[in-house]
């Protein structure tokens, strides 16, 4: 019987060293998986990173590329510029001198609207009407140069189109004798 109870407990110990060996076996086991699956994920964020790398470094080499191509074109601009014909210079100092009118007329715009805002509060009822007869004189001024303005960009555009097309201009009379 003691031989018997001392098998019993032999077996019991075998089973429950078993048992924890399995499960400690299996706790490892788990753990060596997981570890390879975070290895597989880490690769996986390694090479994207790698090509992210790489398209960065294609992006800075062809944004180098393109800073070099645009510095050659403006260079190439500004000397196209200088050796441009004298009524392509005409058509140029046209149109700085419209867009200097503009400006010009924006400006005097927001004058006249400060001094027409700021004295309307002080002025009688004999004044404003002066005052509104002005503004409607200075509106229909704004309107005649609106109209002149767009009248000029049309034949600028005119000019344009035709040198686009090789048409060379005479130069105007008045330039002609200076030459």
């Amino acid at each position: 019987m003691k031989a018997e109870q001392l098998r019993a407990l032999d077996t019991l110990r075998a089973d429950y060293a078993l048992e924890h060996s399995s499960s400690r076996v299996a706790e490892l086991t788990n753990q060596l998986h997981t570890q390879e699956v975070t290895v597989k994920h880490l690769k996986e964020q390694l090479q994207e990173l790698q090509g992210a790398k790489d398209a960065l470094t294609v992006s800075r080499t062809r944004e180098d590329a393109l800073q070099k191509q645009l510095s050659r074109l403006l260079k190439d601009l500004k000397e196209a510029k200088e050796a441009q014909s004298p009524e392509g210079k005409l058509l140029s100092g046209l149109e700085r001198k419209i867009l200097d009118m503009e400006l010009r007329h924006q400006s005097r715009e927001r004058k006249l609207q400060q001094v027409i805002g700021g004295s309307w509060q002080t002025l009688d009822s004999g004044q404003q009407s002066e005052v509104e007869g002005w503004k409607q004189l200075a509106q229909q001024k704004s309107r005649e140069v609106e109209a002149f303005r767009l009248e000029l960009d049309s034949i600028l555009d005119i000019l344009r189109h035709l040198q686009r097309q090789g048409v060379v201009l005479p130069p105007p009379p008045h330039l002609s004798a200076l030459q």
